[in-house]
């Protein structure tokens, strides 16, 4: 698939994308510095079979973000596709190629099994992190990256917690308030674990930050220039997507933002899904929806503007069957 690539880790490798010099050249690498501004670059696309599971599934299905380690420079991220079995995808930028980490022991096949925006980084410790959800319970697992890569790696189930009924909310890592926290819009709860005192707790509740209760496939994404998570957006079963979001600083102050101008949730077959980043730039927040509009918000200025950009990939549901 053309875009395969740069459409999957357009979240997760934008850091990578714009950080500094290089100390050798790579595929990624290259096409970073030799992109034009405003344009997209191409990486080859990774085997189809890589991304296949019961038999013609993706495993992209439903997923959002991935996530970006600058030490290994690696992406990384746990998807399967419906009724599969959770898998780590594992892009290396040293050598251009894809391979497969440790599966969780024991992980149940479910509907509900697919990646959302379950993936964060603690990038100081080198720690992924992976929230399973049913409709009762929240499994939180942890992975140390930092070591060789494969299918013998093993996950730590660190955590196991009530839900209250959500089973594609979205997680992001806090670095300011060394937690990690989850955006659920059944509820409208924002919740977070304190690894250092092994407990969760109810950091607020906002529900105008998703527009109504019931909502699933949220987002939630750290910006590292501001300090800030952004969240919100998601969908219901029926009825127009809600475009509401919010900001939240390490105090735990919670900023409603101006309504977006598309609609914020997980790219699951509808018509209406995004891939949403910061920009590690300007601090913007970035989002490319499937029909290939591009959108920025303007902290500065607290606006939206379109992103006038050339060659934009299309990310409808279609284009992700490989």
């Amino acid at each position: 698939m053309i875009f395969l690539s740069i459409i999957v880790l357009f979240s997760s490798l934008l850091v990578g994308l714009l950080s500094p010099i290089h100390s050798h050249a790579t595929e990624l690498s290259t096409a970073a510095d030799d992109v034009a501004p405003g344009t997209w670059a191409q990486l080859s696309s990774p085997p189809a079979s890589f991304f296949r599971q019961n038999s013609s599934i993706s495993t992209l299905d439903a997923m959002g973000e991935g996530t970006w380690d600058p030490v290994t420079r690696r992406v990384y991220f746990m998807a399967a596709a419906r009724f599969g079995s959770s898998k780590l995808h594992v892009y290396d930028d040293g050598t251009n190629s894809w391979k497969e980490g440790g599966r969780i022991p024991g992980f149940p096949h479910a509907t509900w099994s697919h990646g959302y925006n379950h993936n964060a980084l603690d990038a100081g410790t080198g720690t992924l992190g992976y929230i399973r959800l049913t409709p009762s319970m929240t499994r939180f697992y942890n992975l140390t990256i930092r070591q060789t890569i494969s299918t013998t790696n093993t996950w730590q189930l660190v955590s196991l917690t009530s839900n209250t009924g959500n089973v594609a909310e979205s997680l992001d890592y806090f670095p300011e308030r060394g937690t990690w926290v989850i955006a659920d819009g059944t509820s409208g709860n924002i919740r977070e674990y304190d690894p250092d005192t092994d407990n969760w707790s109810l950091i607020t509740k906002k529900v105008s930050c998703f527009g109504t209760t019931g909502v699933y496939h949220t987002f939630a994404t750290y910006l590292p220039l501001r300090g800030e998570l952004a969240f919100g957006g998601g969908n219901t079963s029926s009825g127009t997507p809600p475009r509401r979001w919010c900001t939240m600083d390490q105090t735990g102050t919670v900023v409603q933002r101006p309504d977006a101008p598309s609609a914020l949730h997980v790219n699951a077959g509808q018509q209406t899904g995004a891939i949403i980043t910061a920009d590690p730039d300007s601090g913007d927040l970035l989002v490319l929806t499937n029909m290939g509009k591009f959108h920025a918000f303007d902290f500065l200025t607290n606006r939206w503007r379109t992103v006038n950009d050339v060659g934009r990939p299309n990310i409808e549901p279609s284009a992700k069957v490989l």
